[in-house]
């Protein structure tokens, strides 16, 4: 599934307020570590680095993975001097969200990716110590990575999309490492991993129910479906089935024709938004629960979507398409399970899970709304 409507090459992905956690210096994810450095790491990509000195100067390949430092550490995103122009191409409201929260961001240079990953000359002139891609972006990336090793600029890869199951919290202990900060990059990997195993205990037994991911469906005609990435891993965790990996078993997913999706007749629907305006499901930052449930209600009411037997029968649902490819996607993880398995809800609870998140790494909670359905 795609990332952010237009970009097929990305598929889809920043919580609002995460980053208002910034102001949290005393908050439990902005206590002090120690940590020497230099600290040598093996990243996603199987690339050995080392990072001399603590990073003063981050750049990110993705602006929405401003994310992933807040949850190891607040006080990073005082540090990042160059982002990816992504939030505020796609996710305007957590954009706004960040600059309130941390006023300095709002004049952090960003560059949009044109297929070629972050502009060296950008790169140069921010002179970062410590550039965080992520894994997707790889192939776009090479020469710039080989101009960066070159200058002795230590470059990371995580992921969060193209193998989140084993690289979240591969993922977050790298940037722990990284940051000087691994207790707290533990500690989330360690709250993965528990709410993990707690989803597989609470559906192991029962049959799959089949499902279909259908992103923007308001941008794109039906349907937009999920691969094999990022949603499209955890299906099978939460006790589901994906209608669209036999079509397409790659981390993308691509269009389903209609014809197709009525044959496979899904148990579930679930649509994928965003915050920027627009007629379809908006969800994340800034966004209400009655704002986001109509919008839900408005893309269900449309044909072809509307004679869906999931729909008809109410199994109708909303996710936060930046679930899609950040460390938070623990939660969307806990909320397809309960939809998929109704009687889980007696041990899964994504929302506690978010209270948890909040309380323990952020240290506030969390505005905005994420995932919906079209009951209360």
């Amino acid at each position: 599934m795609e990332r952010v409507p237009g970009a097929l090459r990305a598929a889809a992905r920043v919580l609002l307020g995460l980053a208002l956690l910034v102001f949290a210096a005393a908050s439990p994810a902005s206590s002090q570590e120690g940590g020497a450095f230099p600290v040598s790491v093996t990243d996603v990509a199987g690339r050995a680095v080392t990072i001399p000195e603590r990073p003063q100067r981050i750049a990110l390949g993705e602006g929405v993975q401003a994310i992933s430092l807040a949850l190891v550490d607040p006080q990073a995103l005082s540090r990042l001097v160059l982002v990816g122009a992504d939030l505020g191409a796609y996710d305007p409201g957590t954009e706004a969200a960040l600059v309130q929260a941390f006023p300095a961001l709002g004049s952090v240079p960003t560059a949009r990716d044109e297929g070629s990953g972050l502009p060296f000359e950008l790169v140069l002139a921010a002179k970062p110590d410590l550039v965080v891609f992520s894994l997707w972006q790889k192939p776009r990336v090479e020469v710039l990575v080989g101009q960066l090793d070159a200058l002795g600029i230590p470059v990371l890869f995580t992921d969060f999309f193209e193998a989140p199951v084993e690289n979240t919290p591969a993922s977050m202990r790298l940037l722990g490492r990284a940051l000087g900060r691994a207790e707290a990059g533990e500690r989330y990997a360690a709250l993965f991993e528990e709410r993990l195993a707690a989803v597989r205990a609470a559906v192991a037994g029962r049959p799959a129910r089949s499902l279909i991911l259908n992103a923007f469906p308001a941008t794109w005609a039906c349907c937009w479906a999920q691969g094999t990435g990022g949603f499209g891993a955890f299906l099978p965790i939460a006790g589901g089935r994906n209608i669209g990996e036999a079509a397409f078993p790659d981390t993308l997913g691509g269009a389903l024709a209609l014809e197709y999706v009525l044959a496979a007749d899904p148990d579930v629907y679930v649509a994928t938004g965003l915050s920027a305006p627009g007629d379809g499901l908006r969800l994340g930052g800034g966004i209400d629960e009655a704002e986001a449930r109509a919008g839900l209600r408005a893309v269900v009411a449309a044909e072809p979507i509307a004679g869906f037997r999931a729909v008809r029968e109410g199994r109708a649902h909303g996710l936060w398409n930046w679930f899609n490819g950040t460390p938070l996607n623990i939660l969307a993880l806990e909320a397809l399970a309960t939809w998929l398995h109704p009687e889980t809800a007696a041990t899964l609870d994504p929302a506690a899970t978010r209270a948890t998140i909040e309380e323990r790494f952020l240290g506030r909670p969390l505005p905005g709304t994420f995932w919906t359905s079209l009951a209360p």
